[in-house]
């Protein structure tokens, strides 16, 4: 694997209003715009690993340190990750945790009914389950007959993420997108009521891992995330976060 590939990045071409020094909105294509809403699908458990060492507002912080020194003796769980790590498929991770197998393809699930030869269920079983072997409920057969589960065909399959490309979109400072047009920008000028347009200058950012997690941290305690990250000076040593 390359280097490019274990770092991947993405952009945004930020507005800037140089005399208040901020973000007025960003454009975004589909890549950035996935990763950005991939946020709501990360699990909490998973945000407290990822910012290890900084701190995060609210008790979550209390609870994974408590959950991480509780002795097993306590727990029903096997693996004490599936609360300190756990996995969902988020287009976020790419960037967050590119080596995370957190988007590999779960095993296809596997149903069982009984034979359906003994009465009542003879040619016709009306009960199936996840766990082979289990008893039919109508006529005590084992249910060990795998059956196959057909699910309705995905009208994007094969595509990836959440939104639809090649769309620009509108992502303003609190993270909060619509889709790009000219009226929108327009729209969106008038309504910051700016004075002096010369002050406005374009910036393309790129972002990888490092600013991912800058992204995220802000993401939880900010509404100007994209000048928090982009523009001001950074509140804390985001070298210092736990990435692996």
């Amino acid at each position: 694997m390359t280097t490019q590939e274990k770092d991947p990045k993405l952009q945004l071409k930020l507005l800037v209003d140089q005399h208040s020094n901020r973000v007025l909105f960003a454009e975004a294509g589909k890549e950035a715009l996935d990763f950005l809403l991939g946020f709501l699908r990360i699990p909490l458990g998973l945000v407290v690993h990822l910012l290890t060492g900084e701190q995060i507002p609210g008790s979550l912080t209390s609870i994974y340190s408590s959950i991480q020194n509780l002795d097993e003796s306590y727990l029903m769980l096997s693996d004490r990750d599936v609360l300190l790590k756990p996995r969902l498929p988020s287009v976020s991770l790419l960037l967050l945790e590119p080596d995370s197998p957190a988007l590999a393809t779960p095993p296809p699930k596997r149903y069982y009914r009984c034979s359906g030869t003994n009465h009542p269920c003879r040619g016709n079983p009306i009960y199936m389950t996840n766990v082979g072997g289990m008893p039919c409920p109508n006529c005590r057969l084992p249910m060990v007959t795998e059956m196959a589960f057909l699910e309705k065909p995905k009208a994007d399959s094969g595509k990836s993420g959440y939104v639809k490309g090649p769309i620009t979109y509108l992502v303003m400072d609190d993270l909060s997108v619509m889709p790009m047009s000219t009226i929108s920008a327009i729209a969106l000028l008038k309504k910051f009521q700016l004075k002096d347009l010369s002050m406005l200058c374009e910036m393309t950012v790129e972002f990888g891992k490092k600013e991912s997690l800058e992204l995220l941290k802000a993401s939880l305690q900010s509404t100007t995330v994209l000048t928090d990250v982009f523009i001001s000076k950074p509140r804390v040593d985001i070298d210092r976060l736990q990435t692996t």
